[in-house]
């Protein structure tokens, strides 16, 4: 049986909650033991560093291209 809060560094997803709600960025680093992951998203053209817990981002279900 899958873990329901599996992630894996590099995959992407979108946030769910708070100020950056609706962003898409991508799992930098996973702490499993906080339930935690470092997503990176891109704030005005720069990249930010943003800590979730597991429940506030949700795993994208295919590849984004950006085209």
């Amino acid at each position: 049986m899958a873990k329901k809060y599996e992630f894996s560094k590099g995959e992407s997803v979108r946030i769910k909650v708070g100020v950056f709600r609706a962003f898409m960025g991508k799992v930098s680093k996973i702490d499993r033991k906080k339930s935690t992951l470092t997503i990176i998203v891109e704030v005005s053209g720069k990249p930010q560093s943003i800590e979730l817990s597991f429940l506030e981002v949700e795993k994208l279900g295919r590849k984004v291209s950006r085209h």
